[in-house]
């Protein structure tokens, strides 16, 4: 290649060079024009709902205003009478949740709350949540009531799973056969908790069934026993 072909290629990428970085900077500035406008638009929307939110308070405060005016209700009286009102509203609803038996304690719960026992025994914390004005309670601990309840639940279906068990023996003659009238007590036992909980809810596999006898001997630990206590 000829030098004066060399040194018009150099001025033809030279050119071409020129021309993208003055494309991109155009498109760069452009680019930013569009998001100032945009950025405008969306300000002035904004703008625009928020004092139309002050003009709808403002009317509904000199409404408000002239009906004082009319009945000689001044802002001391709608003070006095706003508070009252709020907080039968606020304290009925805690009674509504509660029950008028629950029995207040001086105790307060792990977010600050006041703690009560409910009629079924429950220990609960009470909390407010500001958004919907409203108290709703956190269990701390359950009732003893409810816990014998589960306890007795979990000890028929581990007893009646180990009496299939030992009927499945005695049919293959694994086990030799019992005396009639215990088999008797113990097939009418087991015909109890089948009808109680049904016998879809009866029988496991392998996981299942260590989660039954970890519930039974949790419960039984929270009642007094000793941890892995799972005698039937």
């Amino acid at each position: 290649m000829q030098d004066w072909q060399i040194e018009l290629a150099k001025a033809f990428g030279l050119a071409v060079i020129a021309f993208l970085s003055g494309y991109g900077t155009y498109w760069l500035k452009n680019r930013e024009r569009m998001a100032e406008l945009v950025g405008l638009k969306a300000k002035q929307r904004l703008e625009g709902s928020s004092e139309a939110a002050r003009l709808e308070r403002a009317a509904k405060v000199t409404e408000m205003m002239i009906v004082h005016r009319q009945h000689e209700i001044t802002p001391t009286d709608f003070k006095e009478f706003f508070d009252d009102v709020l907080n039968k509203r606020r304290k009925k609803k805690a009674q509504s949740i509660a029950g008028p038996s629950a029995a207040i304690t001086a105790e307060r719960g792990p977010n600050g709350g006041r703690v009560e026992i409910l009629p079924n025994g429950d220990k609960v914390e009470w909390i407010h949540d500001d958004d919907l004005d409203e108290d709703f309670s956190m269990i701390l601990l359950r009732g003893e009531k409810q816990l014998h309840q589960a306890e007795e639940e979990y000890f028929d279906k581990v007893w009646w799973n180990r009496h299939q068990v030992w009927r499945e023996k005695i049919e293959a003659g694994e086990e030799p056969p019992p005396n009639p009238e215990i088999w008797a007590k113990a097939t009418a036992a087991a015909k109890r908790i089948e009808n109680k909980y049904g016998e879809e809810n009866l029988g496991w596999d392998d996981f299942d069934w260590g989660m039954v006898n970890g519930k039974l001997s949790a419960l039984r630990w929270v009642l007094g026993d000793e941890w892995d206590f799972l005698d039937t």
